[in-house]
């Protein structure tokens, strides 16, 4: 299947200063781009940024490259990384913000490349997640834990270095373990076949468990939310002093009432699925930037007038005609069917 070509991902790429162009040109000097010499930390495969993102918010004291081959995916990561960073208004003001993140770049890129980006020694740790297995033999070479691969990754590692590395394919766990085992750069230092039953291994990585309908209904953080399908997240505020009735404004004025968990008052976190976003004739305003017909349903990029890109699903079976791109609409959801979470710990608040 091909990855689906997003007209606008060279635009917002170029125009993000945390996008690295020149990747070779700070080979041995990274901490000139940060501004400080803590350690540096990489993914391989970033994905939606989720994981990454996440993690450079817990640890202001170490540095994050998210490293992904295609822009439209990388193009994910880094509007959902805008979203908790926005851009200055024309007045010179930005959108309060509270977890800014100067911790983050990003670079598009090959990482067969990696030796070529980065200095011997320069980086720390390496995260592999859920990477493509490329279950053909002949694409053995391709894998991100092939021997070809860990030559590459001993060649930037510091000499007490680590990788990370989770799968739920078996083929490349059992894959993985024996190139490991037959290296002779790295040592395993530990590994399981169930990470949600080892008590050691998953210390910071189990974030709830679950059946799958229940988890991707009611995800515990927007970790999770992003992690387990797909997830639009908004920045909003909310007066929850009767939770029965919470009043929840996003910053653009919109405004909607849902039950809460508990009295909340604050900045929040809304999370909503591209299915449960639907056109009304009033709501959230936005223009239609893409329209792809998939079959069963047709999927939408709307750009709020923020400035944000949210993904809806929309049925066939329920429409005559696609929105052209560029036609102004209205998005709705149903309050009782969205996730709301406290921005500063993640502690959902929804019922």
């Amino acid at each position: 299947m091909r990855l689906r070509n997003i007209p606008r991902a060279a635009s917002v790429l170029n125009e993000c200063k945390e996008v690295v162009k020149n990747e070779s040109g700070y080979r041995g000097r990274w901490h000139e781009v940060f501004g400080n010499s803590h350690p540096i930390h990489i993914e391989i495969g970033m994905g939606k940024g989720q994981f990454l993102l996440t993690l450079a918010r817990q640890n202001p004291q170490l540095n994050y490259i998210g490293i992904e081959r295609y822009s439209s995916v990388l193009l994910r990561a880094v509007e959902k990384f805008q979203t908790l960073n926005p851009k200055p208004s024309s007045a010179g003001t930005a959108l309060p913000n509270d977890t800014a993140l100067p911790n983050i770049r990003f670079i598009c890129m090959d990482a067969s490349d990696i030796a070529g980006a980065f200095a011997p020694g320069e980086v720390d740790r390496i995260y592999l997640n859920f990477s493509d297995p490329w279950p053909k033999a002949r694409h053995a070479g391709r894998r991100l834990t092939s021997r070809e691969f860990l030559a590459r990754y001993d060649r930037v590692l510091a000499e007490d270095g680590t990788i990370e590395f989770k799968t739920d394919n078996r083929a490349l766990f059992d894959f993985s373990v024996t190139e490991v085992l037959e290296s002779p750069f790295f040592v395993m230092d530990r590994h399981t076949f169930d990470l949600h039953r080892d008590t050691v291994m998953n210390q910071g990585n189990i974030m709830q468990i679950g059946k799958p309908e229940e988890i991707y209904r009611k995800p515990a953080n927007p970790f999770v939310a992003n992690f387990i399908g797909v997830s639009n997240f908004v920045d909003c505020t909310v007066d929850g002093q009767d939770p029965k009735a919470a009043s929840v404004k996003l910053h653009d004025g919109y405004s909607f009432q849902m039950p809460l968990r508990a009295p909340y008052s604050g900045e929040v976190i809304l999370s909503a699925r591209p299915e449960q976003l639907f056109f009304s004739e009033k709501g959230i305003p936005g223009k239609v930037n893409l329209s792809v017909f998939l079959g069963d349903f047709i999927q939408y990029e709307v750009q709020l007038h923020t400035g944000q890109v949210l993904e809806l699903n929309e049925y066939t079976k329920d429409v005559d005609s696609a929105k052209a791109d560029g036609e102004e609409v209205h998005i709705s959801f149903n309050p009782k069917q969205v996730s709301l979470y406290r921005k500063d710990t993640e502690e959902v608040l929804s019922c």
